[in-house]
């Protein structure tokens, strides 16, 4: 059995009346009746949706949107689906479509691709980091990340931005192998066993 949004309120009053009698049930009822009385029974036909939309972007100065729908007196996306045989969002995009907003420009869209290059270079060069995370934590509070200027520079990992730019990794990074020599006793006696296999 499908329950009308009334039919809830009226079953939330009566619940709310069996309780004992305090100023705070009596605040929520009155707030449930005022509900109620917001909630008209509204049978939408198509011309009374487009009166609705049409009233809602008047009095709001902008077309509604999906999320808008959810306000009272608004016909709901359903309603909307079964009246025009297409979804909510289709239909608020052909009839009422809303101005896109253009995208901010980013401080960091102005530059050519040798400024992004000459600039990461400095900064690469004052900080001389071991990894991409000491450099995003070292470089300068108005320097981007390294992800930002990878980007820039079409790019996707720290080891490519570093190729692209032809900044030197610092010496750690070229070490392919460490010798580490002990002259403990314990690794004698391993190096010797090691040897004997």
């Amino acid at each position: 059995m499908y329950i009308t949004r009334l039919r809830a309120i009226d079953i939330a009053i009566s619940a709310i009346n069996q309780l004992p009698d305090s100023n705070e049930n009596r605040q929520a009822v009155e707030r449930l009746l005022n509900i109620k009385n917001d909630c008209k029974a509204i049978t939408w036909t198509k011309e009374s949706v487009r009166q609705a939309l049409d009233e809602w972007a008047k009095s709001h100065g902008r077309n509604p949107t999906v999320t808008d729908l959810v306000e009272p007196n608004m016909p709901k996306a359903v309603t909307i689906q079964k009246l025009f045989d297409m979804k909510a969002s289709a239909f608020l995009n052909t009839y009422y479509t809303t101005e896109k907003r253009k995208p901010q420009s980013s401080r960091y869209s102005v530059r050519s691709r040798e400024e992004w290059i000459t600039d990461f270079i400095s900064q690469y060069n004052s900080i001389r980091p071991v990894s991409a995370k000491e450099y995003n934590v070292k470089r300068d509070n108005d320097s981007p990340t390294w992800l930002t200027v990878a980007r820039y520079l079409g790019v996707a990992t720290w080891k490519e931005l570093l190729e692209v730019t032809g900044v030197k990794k610092t010496s750690s990074e070229n070490v392919s192998h460490f010798t580490v020599e002990h002259t403990s006793p314990a690794y004698e006696k391993i190096s010797r066993l090691l040897e004997k296999r």
